[in-house]
């Protein structure tokens, strides 16, 4: 016994003993290295920078180990100091002072394949959770590299930039919406049983963040340690992460392959801006704009995201007054917001007639249809806008789009309807629609999103939707009063889902409680009391939609353990799949907005029901009164049903409602439409 003892230590010295050192050598050429770069010897600092380098090669071997090791070295070598990758950014650092940009350039090319090939990595063994918090270790780089793209502006610089935006867009959402297409179609039941196991523990992890903080049960942490392994050995078992590859590789040469003549694709980009030496309080925003007959993509800066602040600040109270100003095009602050965010892009685009656009940062709050070219035109009259979360999607393969046979309708919603009301109707979802009485109408011109009353208008917008449907002999299902159940909406899950839903009712979206500072209580109000939904730190919670019996969770009273509670959130949204839906229509207030994190864009409703899989979403941004949404429903599916595409459908109906209401844009331009 004391041999084997003896021999694993020798194993364990023979391993350890050669990074140990090397650590310490490493520790003291660092710190010449950083005397040397503080007192402004840039030579010398790169020469002591070179040796680190050449240590860490000529030892790669090691580097695992040392990185295993790390609580035998812990206060010796900084962790943040293992690897080639920080030891280029101290060189970029070190050239950018020396006014070198084709060496700093040269490093931060090898750190950013280095970044790639890490992710890569990571994405083969952790869960979405995860990948997020690595991610976020990882955004102060990538934007300090849009920092330097940005400064240097050169034809090298923006091609990477441009790659840059498109393998790191929406790079998480895609790989885990890949994820569950590949394994729900693998044929391993093994692998299905996991999944569908994982589904049903987030079904109870959603349930338990529904009820106040007092009445969770104790064990809520290692039941969502549980849904992160089960996500883990999901991540493991499917191939999908391995061939994520396949997103890295798409360069912008793919994408202008894809272009047509008068076509361009444009990628916003919004970033922190690092000076080279410290971060700024700014934050800009560039955007990268690729054609098919350019030789290269060009970057053209637009603004910093100040100026873009001053006109979207607007009031509750005065929301249709504050949408007028920015899209009405005698307006001042419409040619404010054009001048600002398009104007600068005109001169690339002669001739072009369609655009593929990804917004990012807060241009997800813009409704760029609108925006007001001149007094009489607005941009959707010059072009046709096609908005995704990445024009890396143009060119992703897809399934070619057959004409809609099937579409679930939500409409006329009893927000008060009773548990027992609720209970007989999930006891047999059988119950006639005919024979529940109808909720008291209340005005018109209510918005979908203040208080949940009753939406009469909404009750309009199904029954025209039914009528054009059922007229092009496609199989309609409405759900209505106290039918239009929580329940219902999540039976809709599958492979066979619809080919269209639409859900006409109340939308909400809280700003994140850590960061709305508006809205802060400063101890006069008990957190405890407020809507669970307000408080939550997870996005996906603060996000969702109002159906049957809603108003008694929303009020506080929680409903018995066999029935859903009528608040369906943005979370349990992203635990449905619905690979056979090409449309998802949100006729509700607010439903495209969420947080924005970063390269993953916006987190709410319209990540979750992307990454059920949905094809097409469209959505709103801000509130809307009820009969101008049923008019711009009805007169959308009589375009869609009538034989058009989605995307040209929506153009029609809102070129039909801007004619219609000219000088009310708040009444059409508030929905926007993307493509997944």
């Amino acid at each position: 016994m004391i041999k084997i003892k003896l021999i694993i230590y020798i194993i364990l010295i023979i391993n350890i003993l050669p990074t140990y050192l090397n650590g310490q050598n490493i520790l003291e050429i660092e710190k010449k290295a950083y005397l040397f770069y503080d007192k402004g010897n840039l030579d010398s600092t790169e020469v002591y920078v070179r040796q680190i380098m050449e240590i860490l090669e000529k030892n790669n071997d090691y580097r695992k180990n040392l990185e295993d090791s790390m609580y035998f070295l812990e206060g010796i070598y900084s962790k943040k100091k293992q690897n080639i990758q920080a030891e280029l950014s101290f060189l970029a650092s070190v050239y950018h002072k020396k006014n070198d940009s084709e060496k700093t350039y040269g490093a931060v090319r090898e750190i950013t394949n280095i970044m790639s090939e890490k992710i890569l990595e990571n994405f083969n063994y952790l869960s979405e959770t995860e990948i997020m918090s690595y991610f976020e270790t990882l955004e102060a780089n990538l934007n300090a590299y849009r920092s330097l793209y940005f400064n240097y502006k050169n034809p090298q610089t923006t091609t990477d930039f441009y790659n840059l935006e498109l393998a790191t867009k929406s790079m998480i959402l895609k790989a885990q919406t890949k994820m569950r297409q590949i394994i729900v179609n693998s044929g391993d039941s093994t692998t299905v049983a996991v999944f569908e196991d994982w589904q049903d523990t987030k079904t109870m992890i959603a349930k338990q963040n529904s009820l106040s903080l007092e009445k969770r049960i104790p064990q809520l942490d290692s039941i969502e340690e549980h849904a992160n392994q089960l996500e883990k050995d999901l991540t493991r078992r499917s191939a999908a992460f391995r061939k994520q590859q396949a997103t890295f590789q798409i360069k912008w040469q793919d994408v202008q392959q894809k272009l047509q003549k008068d076509e361009a694709a444009i990628e916003f980009s919004a970033f922190p801006y690092f000076n080279g030496t410290i971060w700024t309080d700014s934050t800009m925003y560039v955007a990268l704009l690729l054609r098919k007959d350019t030789k290269l993509p060009v970057l053209v800066p637009l603004f910093e995201e100040k100026s873009l602040d001053s006109l979207l600040q607007r009031r509750n109270d005065k929301e249709a007054e504050h949408i007028s100003s920015l899209y009405q095009t005698d307006s001042p602050q419409a040619r404010k917001l054009y001048q600002l965010l398009w104007q600068p892009l005109e001169k690339s685009l002669s001739g072009v007639k369609k655009i593929y656009f990804s917004p990012s940062g807060k241009l997800h709050q813009i409704a760029f249809s609108a925006l007001a070219q001149s007094k009489n035109t607005l941009l959707s009259d010059k072009y046709k806008l096609v908005q995704v979360n990445s024009t890396a999607s143009l060119a992703e393969e897809k399934d070619t789009l057959t004409a809609p046979k099937s579409a679930v309708l939500f409409g006329g919603i009893d927000y008060n309807a009773s548990e027992a009301q609720r209970s007989t109707i999930v006891k047999g979802f059988a119950a006639s629609d005919a024979t529940i009485a109808e909720s008291r109408p209340l005005p018109t011109d209510l918005a979908r999103g203040s208080n949940w009353n009753y939406l009469p208008g909404t009750k309009a917008e199904v029954e025209a939707i039914e009528s054009i449907a059922k007229a092009k002999n496609i199989a309609t299902t409405v759900f209505s009063r106290q039918t239009a159940l929580e329940e219902s909406f999540k039976r809709l899950a599958g492979k066979q889902s619809p080919d269209i839903i639409h859900v006409a009712t109340h939308g909400f979206f809280f700003p994140d409680p850590k960061k709305d500072l508006n809205k802060r209580d400063f101890g006069l109000i008990d957190n405890e009391r407020q809507p669970v939904f307000r408080r939550s730190d997870n996005p996906l919670y603060r996000g969702g939609l109002l159906f049957a019996g809603a108003n008694q969770a929303w009020n506080g009273k929680e409903s018995s353990e066999n029935l859903e509670d009528g608040i369906l959130t943005a979370y349990e949204v992203s635990n449905m799949y619905l690979p056979n839906t090409q449309l998802v229509v949100l006729s509700a207030c607010e439903t495209a907005l969420g947080d924005i994190k970063g390269s993953e864009g916006v987190f709410g409703l319209q990540r979750a029901f992307q990454l059920s899989g949905a094809r097409y979403l469209l959505m709103s941004l801000w509130k809307i009164p009820d009969a101008a949404s049923a008019e711009f429903m009805k007169v959308f599916y009589q375009h869609y049903l009538g034989g058009k595409s989605v995307a040209e459908a929506f153009r029609f109906t809102q070129l039909f409602m801007r004619t219609k209401y000219k000088n009310e844009p708040y009444k059409w331009a508030a929905f926007v439409l993307i493509e997944g």
